[in-house]
């Protein structure tokens, strides 16, 4: 007949099925930058069958197209806004570690020319 799904159950539903295998990727990567191949094999067909699982509900959902692209699209919006917001002070942190290390300005109390002494 109509079911009407309980909301919180199909966000945890769809929630945990688009998360598995974004977590199988993680272990993907972390089984490459350790160099540990032998679980690779392993790690991989998780992934291939996570993301089997994931189409085919995909497909048989109606209307979770729709949800999906409005979810990708928030995350990018966020994602855009995320950064703008803290973009001044990365690069504020930025330029202090280059005058700290690279040259650059002076931050310090000092106010003296610097010798710089080539070998």
């Amino acid at each position: 007949g109509n079911y009407t799904p309980n909301k919180f159950d199909q966000t945890w539903f769809w929630g945990v099925l688009y998360t598995t295998p974004m977590i199988w990727g993680a272990f993907c990567f972390t089984g490459l930058m350790k160099f540990n191949f032998g679980w690779l094999i392993t790690v991989l067909f998780a992934i291939a069958l996570s993301c089997a699982n994931v189409y085919g509900y995909w497909q048989c959902s109606k209307d979770q197209k729709a949800k999906f692209s409005q979810m990708m699209q928030q995350g990018a919006e966020y994602g855009a806004g995320a950064a703008l917001r803290h973009t001044p002070s990365l690069i504020g942190k930025m330029s202090t570690f280059a005058s700290r290390f690279g040259g650059g300005g002076q931050t310090g109390a000092s106010n003296q020319p610097q010798e710089n002494t080539f070998v």
